[in-house]
């Protein structure tokens, strides 16, 4: 008798999982979730799994999340099953790992662990920055992250009970992620979008996404910077999500995350590009062909609008010029209790003629228009 393969899916109930999960109906899914199963390497977890993995052996380890990607990295170590291994995994979870993993392919922002910053830090910030972030080691959407003066950093890191990232503010122009699939080792197709808006400066704010023709002046660049990094993570295949900032006709590396982007771009991309991340993310785990990959070319200028204003109703939004669909996010009070964490009322997606036709609509939506001028920090 032949035995049917089984995933273990470290779920987080996501609709773009599921519908990537039911393209393949011959596999048999073990779910654990948390609170039930807490996704970390601690004692009680692994006995758990381990019992999951004695009485029903499963063959796949699929995680549903940027918070899950280490761990499920590390059950593939553990039980040497294939994909993204422990080390991959902690690399594109893990700032720190992240940044000594790539400082010799990428320009990137000067950064510190806050032992070593707080240890040395008259040496530390002696430079000409005024302000420093400060973030966890592993988060996403700016969670917990802030901007600091030199002396309020000072009074963070003096009461800190936990290793967190220093890095040292710089002037940038804009801030651009690419999101992107990988296949044989070589990024497959890409698709380069620009935030209306600074994330850590945009809290409470509307502000959006917009993905950009492939002709833009950004896009080799960033193809480039990502192809580099693809290449010292040694990804086969999956899929990506790098954030880089302009200032002038230069790129600087942010982040590089192996999963597909929040806060609807993901589904924003596959609306208007065809590219459907979740499902290229969900079969490089099960180690399915990546298949129906589009064309590599995008000419227009669509996106999605993070909406925060709760006067509006979903109506109101659909009635708009360029808005094709509107999706109301469920808002629950442990994500308003994270700092830096996204509390949009609405998501939503339009396509437009020209990124000036985009911003005009944003401005209907939008309270105020806030400077967009931001920090970051370079080597």
């Amino acid at each position: 008798m032949i035995m049917s393969e089984r995933a273990l899916i470290l779920d987080t109930h996501k609709i773009m999982l599921e519908q990537s999960i039911n393209q393949h109906q011959n596999i048999d899914y073990i779910r654990v979730s948390e609170p039930q199963v807490y996704f970390a390497s601690q004692e009680k977890t692994l006995a758990k799994i381990d019992n999951i993995m004695n009485q029903t052996p499963f063959h796949y380890v699929v995680a549903s999340s940027e918070s899950n990607m280490a761990f499920a990295g590390f059950l593939r170590s553990r039980y040497g099953l294939p994909g993204l291994n422990y080390e991959q995994a902690l690399c594109v979870t893990n700032k720190w790992r992240m940044r000594k993993c790539l400082e010799d392919e990428l320009p990137a922002p000067r950064c510190w662990l806050s032992g070593h910053f707080y240890n040395n830090f008259a040496q530390c910030t002696q430079g000409a920055a005024t302000h420093f972030i400060i973030k966890p080691l592993s988060s996403s959407s700016c969670q917990n992250v802030e901007r600091l003066t030199v002396d309020q950093l000072y009074q963070k890191l003096t009461h800190l009970d936990t290793l967190m990232l220093i890095e040292e503010e710089i002037d940038i122009e804009e801030e651009f992620h690419l999101d992107g699939i990988v296949n044989l080792s070589e990024i497959a197709v890409a698709c380069l979008s620009c935030y209306s808006l600074p994330i850590l400066s945009a809290r409470g704010q509307t502000r959006a996404s917009i993905h950009l023709p492939s002709s833009h002046p950004m896009f080799s660049i960033a193809y480039s910077m990502a192809q580099r990094a693809i290449t010292k993570l040694a990804l086969k295949q999956g899929v990506f999500h790098m954030e880089v900032y302009r200032r002038g006709e230069r790129l600087i590396f942010g982040e590089i995350g192996l999963r597909p982007p929040g806060v609807g771009v993901a589904e924003s991309l596959l609306r208007f590009t065809g590219v459907n991340l979740w499902q290229a993310f969900v079969n490089s785990q099960l180690l399915r062909p990546i298949n129906n990959i589009p064309s590599q070319d995008y000419h227009g200028y669509s996106g999605v609008i993070g909406v925060y204003p709760e006067r509006l109703r979903a109506s109101d939004l659909l009635r708009l010029p360029n808005v094709v669909a509107v999706s109301e996010l469920e808002k629950t009070r442990h994500k308003m209790t994270r700092t830096g964490a996204h509390d949009f009322r609405y998501l939503a997606f339009a396509s437009c003629q020209s990124l000036a036709e985009f911003h005009n609509l944003i401005n209907q939506l939008s309270d105020s228009s806030p400077s967009t001028h931001v920090k970051r920090e370079v080597q």
